[in-house]
């Protein structure tokens, strides 16, 4: 915010290094909040990818168990019956 006109007073000297001192702290302040929403943001991933990973495990034990059920079925000699209505098999 510069002014057009030349400054009458040194006073108004003054009061306009104040407003741009003032326009520059606005400006350092929403750089430090963009900055502090980049490191909340990188935790919220970091926090969902653990997440993610612990899901990841129990679907590998949920395959795991189906595959071990499948076996026990297949051998039980109950094949048939156990698919009979199953949109899955």
């Amino acid at each position: 915010v510069v002014p057009p006109t030349p400054l009458e007073s040194p006073e108004e000297a003054v009061s306009l290094l104040h407003l741009l001192r003032a326009d520059r702290d606005v400006c350092l302040a929403e750089f430090n909040l963009l900055n502090c929403e980049i490191v909340q943001c990188t935790a919220r991933i970091q926090y969902y990818t653990h997440q993610a990973e612990k899901v990841r495990k129990r679907i590998e034990h949920a395959e795991h168990a189906i595959g071990h059920g499948w076996m026990v079925i297949t051998r039980s000699g109950y094949l048939y019956e156990a698919t009979v209505g199953c949109s899955h098999c």
